[in-house]
C-alpha cells in the first residue's frame, strides 16, 4: 500500500487490514523485530481452531529502561481503569482469522487505538511466547511524546474515568 502520507501506525495497520485478503491476517512490523518464524507457530495454533494468536513477548530487555518502566505503567493503569483489559506485552505482531478482519472493519471508528479494538472485538484467542531480539538497524519513531499521546489515547477511547475525574474535578471548582 502506497499511503498519500504518514498518517500514522493505527491509520496504516487499518489501511492493511483492509487491504489483505487473506483467510489469516499476521501484521508484522516493518523492521522485523518480531520474528517472523512464530507465524509458523501461529498458524499451526489457529488449525487447532483459535480465531486469533497472539504473540506475547516474554521479556522487555529488548527496550530501555524508560519504555519498559512506561509502558507497564501504562498497561497497570489501563486494566485498571477500562472495561476492556489490554494483554500485557502484546503488540500489533498476531494471527487474525478472517472473521476477526471483518469484526474490525465493520467498525465505525475514524480514529483508532487497535490494541483496544483487537481485545473487544473478542473470539477465541491463545498465545505464543516469544524473545523480541533488539533492534539491528535504525531507530523507532516513538518518541516520548508520541508514546504519551498513544497512551492518552488508548485511555480515553475505553474508558469513561478520565471524563469523570475531570468532571468532578470541574464542578469542585466551579463550586
Amino acid at each position: 500500500l502506497d499511503l498519500s502520507r504518514n498518517f500514522g501506525k493505527e491509520a496504516a495497520l487499518t489501511a492493511g487490514l483492509q487491504y489483505a485478503a487473506g483467510q489469516v491476517v499476521v501484521p508484522i512490523d516493518v523492521d522485523l523485530q518480531d520474528p517472523p518464524e512464530v507465524i509458523l507457530q501461529m498458524i499451526a495454533l489457529w488449525r487447532e481452531g483459535f480465531e486469533v494468536v497472539l504473540g506475547h513477548r516474554v521479556s522487555r530487555d529488548s527496550d530501555s529502561w524508560a519504555k519498559q518502566v512506561s509502558a507497564n505503567g501504562f498497561y497497570r493503569l489501563h486494566n485498571r481503569i477500562a472495561e476492556q483489559k489490554l494483554p500485557e506485552n502484546v503488540g500489533d505482531f498476531r494471527l487474525m482469522d478472517r472473521c476477526v478482519v471483518q469484526a474490525l472493519q465493520s467498525l465505525p471508528e475514524s480514529r483508532r487505538f487497535m490494541k483496544g479494538l483487537f481485545a473487544w472485538v473478542g473470539f477465541r484467542t491463545t498465545y505464543v511466547d516469544y524473545v523480541r531480539p533488539a533492534r539491528a538497524a535504525g531507530a523507532t519513531k516513538f518518541n516520548g511524546w508520541r508514546l504519551w499521546n498513544f497512551a492518552l489515547e488508548g485511555i480515553t477511547s475505553f474508558s469513561t474515568e478520565p471524563l469523570r475525574i475531570w468532571t468532578y474535578l470541574g464542578l469542585g471548582v466551579s463550586l
